[in-house]
């Protein structure tokens, strides 16, 4: 068998690190990439199970009988079997604004207007 000159030595050995450092680059760009994508998956997941823990605490209250009775009350003006509603008028409001109010309008003078 003949031997290798010491250039093609060299030489193959130098393609033999070159390739060897080629592949170490390209599998290290893909695992860097891959942890990249895992630290962001991570934080998708954390995020995720915050808004969970927020909206399990949320279902826990609106299961409570009394934030259903509240929200019965409140948003449909829903009473027990009996009870009376009493509204009462806006502090801001005087107790005879609304009276003045329907002494100005009189239905004859309007009938009236329109023939």
């Amino acid at each position: 068998m003949k031997k290798l000159s010491r250039k093609t030595k060299i030489l193959v050995l130098g393609l033999g690190l070159v390739a060897f450092l080629g592949v170490g680059v390209v599998v290290g760009k893909l695992l860097f990439g891959n942890h990249k994508r895992l630290s962001e998956i991570e934080a998708e997941v954390r995020g995720l199970k915050e808004e969970k823990a927020l909206l399990e605490k949320d279902l826990r209250e609106t299961q409570d009988r009394d934030f259903v009775e509240k929200e019965a009350r409140e948003r449909l003006n829903m009473v027990y079997p009996g009870e009376t509603v009493v509204v009462l008028p806006k502090e801001d409001q005087g107790a005879g604004e609304d009276m003045e109010k329907d002494e100005g309008f009189n239905l004859w003078q309007w009938l009236q207007g329109l023939f």
